[in-house]
């Protein structure tokens, strides 16, 4: 029986999720498994391996999981993350038996009540459904999933740049593209993140988003995988606008057909349930502010990580 490494990372105040436990359980039925924590504190529990690890990011927390990882499959789940067990063993299974470095599937936003989860619920939909499986059909796409994810330790383990960033998921995903290594996603839906349910918390993690992607673009702009991070940005937080001026220039011309246009796209973002076409066309309406303040975020980060880089060279600090 094959083995793999399941990891989860534990940050700030959060306490231990108990499904994580539920699943580790579940797959230890089929599969060899050892599992790693990473924490801030102490955990008392021996059947599982703890990596103390205070104000670590995740990213640097992946570069020793793949020193420290028994395996070299290794999944890895965020703390937060409501895992179904089903969907996880079958595309840990169909892993094992594939030729891949990062390995994914579609992660969803827990159903909760709330307005702000109800609008990232509709923003998961875009780009676990739409986006990121586009870009990769089309052969351009570029990142992943941090939530849930298998990594190959034969491609990665000492791979990674030896840098930090809050944006792991997209570094890993350059140095994926920027090697060429094989790839495998997955079209089911392998767990449900707990959404942000107020709207300072919505925009603290854009403007950490935005500060990851700052530092990603810097560290890779003399890279030839740079086109490919940039169309990442733009896809994922500024589509909107060439879709918003199609849609006004419709409206200009023919208002019915704008209205049609409009509609249908509101359909597909609810997965075409009626019941949640409202928040889809919330979510038209509001969503374009919250990236405003992330392009704020960026350019604000773009020209910190800049000169930070300036002071670097200048003091011949490493």
């Amino acid at each position: 029986m094959k083995g793999i490494t399941i990891a989860t990372f534990i940050s700030k105040n959060e306490n231990e999720n108990k499904e994580f436990y539920k699943l580790v359980e579940y797959l230890n039925k089929y599969i060899h498994t050892q599992v790693i924590i990473f924490s801030n504190k102490e955990i008392s529990n021996k059947n599982v391996k703890v990596l103390v690890t205070p104000q670590m990011t995740k990213y640097k927390r992946i570069q020793l999981l793949l020193n420290e990882a028994k395996y070299d499959d290794i999944l890895c789940l965020d703390n937060d993350i409501m895992p179904n067990e089903t969907y996880i063993l079958k595309f840990v299974k169909t892993c094992l038996n594939s030729e891949y470095s990062i390995a994914w599937g579609k992660v969803k936003a827990e159903k909760i009540k709330g307005f702000i989860p109800k609008l990232i619920d509709i923003d998961k939909n875009l780009s676990h459904d739409y986006i990121r499986p586009t870009l990769w059909r089309l052969n351009i796409g570029i990142s992943l999933p941090g939530q849930i994810f298998m990594i190959n330790k034969t491609y990665l383990k000492n791979k990674l740049p030896n840098v930090d960033t809050v944006y792991d998921d997209l570094m890993i995903g350059a140095i994926v593209r920027e090697n060429k290594y094989p790839v495998y996603f997955t079209k089911e839906i392998l767990g449900y993140e707990k959404p942000k349910k107020s709207i300072k918390e919505l925009l603290k993690q854009r403007i950490r988003w935005a500060k990851g992607l700052a530092e990603t673009i810097m560290h890779n702009k003399k890279s030839k995988v740079l086109p490919y991070i940039l169309l990442h940005g733009f896809s994922f937080n500024l589509l909107w606008i060439p879709i918003y001026m199609i849609i006004f220039g419709l409206f200009n011309i023919n208002f019915i057909f704008g209205l049609i246009v409009t509609m249908s796209i509101s359909v597909f973002l609810a997965e075409k349930e009626l019941k949640k076409i409202i928040w889809a066309i919330m979510y038209m309406l509001i969503f374009p502010f919250v990236y405003i303040v992330w392009g704020i975020a960026l350019i604000f980060n773009l020209v910190k990580v800049q000169i930070q880089s300036k002071r670097k060279v200048i003091y011949g600090i490493n």
